[in-house]
Formats: C-alpha cells, structure tokens, sequence
C-alpha cells in the first residue's frame, strides 16, 4: 500500500517523505511539518488511537490531517 501511495503522490506533484517505522517517522517530524501524514497502523508499532493522541497533544500537529492504513483500507482522523 505504501509503495502505491508514494508512487501516486509523486506522480501528482507531491513531495514524499517516508519513516522505516514509529520512531524514525517521530525523529523526521522534528524536522519537518507535513501536510497531511499517513500512517501504517497494521505493522502493530502503535495503536493508531495513540498515535493520533500524542500528535494532537504536541503543538504545531493539533490540526495536521492524519489518515490511517492497514490491512482493512484507510481511514480518516478528525
């Protein structure tokens, strides 16, 4: 799924960077402020719950738009 996003934006334009897992994507946001994230909650390294929660509680992500992948397809966090 990941691939396919990447290849997708890109092709639109985009800029796309990408973390090899929870902690490398924590140490990138440090030094850049996304758009929009996306995130693969089926690899089990956090809850997308918990991701979502940590984001909205650190300032300048309260209002980032956050979509969640898995296995069960994408899902939209407001």
């Amino acid at each position: 799924v990941a691939a396919g996003l990447r290849r997708a934006l890109e092709r639109r334009g985009f800029d796309v960077a990408t973390a090899t897992g929870i902690v490398d994507g924590f140490a990138m946001l440090r030094n850049v402020l996304p758009s929009v994230l996306m995130a693969n909650i089926g690899r089990n390294q956090i809850a997308g719950t918990d991701l979502c929660a940590i984001l909205r509680g650190t300032p300048g992500f309260r209002t980032l738009p956050i979509f969640l992948y898995g296995p069960n397809g994408i899902e939209l966090e407001e």
